[in-house]
């Protein structure tokens, strides 16, 4: 499995991975692969998809996360204690930013109507 990145944008997966801030191929948290499914699989079309797609990329980021050592992890022997991994601060900014796509997303596929009436 591979992971790109340019930074000109070319690709909706590499917006998928500025959106995610996956961009450091070296420690990749996501395959090419695994986000071209993930943008495949989205129903949205246009601007909107790749706002659904980062969404989705970030959920599947986060699921891995809280199953590995990335996600918050302590042990205590003894009086000692010791923590890593990302902090739970960390871990409800990125659900913050999840609803931020999605709700991005949503702004592109359905704008607001700039006028309306009411009678």
């Amino acid at each position: 499995m591979s992971a790109t990145y340019d930074a000109n944008l070319p690709l909706e997966r590499d917006h998928v991975r500025l959106l995610t801030g996956d961009t450091n191929v070296d420690d990749a948290q996501l395959s090419d692969q695994e986000i071209e499914a993930v943008i495949a699989g989205e129903a949205a079309s246009g601007a909107a998809r790749k706002w659904y797609a980062a969404a989705t990329c970030l959920e599947v980021i986060l699921a891995r996360w809280s199953s590995t050592s990335r996600g918050v992890s302590s042990k205590s022997v003894s009086g000692l204690s010791i923590s890593w991994g990302v902090p739970g601060s960390s871990l409800q900014t990125l659900k913050e930013r999840v609803s931020t796509l999605r709700i991005r997303g949503a702004s592109i596929a359905s704008p607001a109507p700039s006028q309306f009436r009411v009678i």
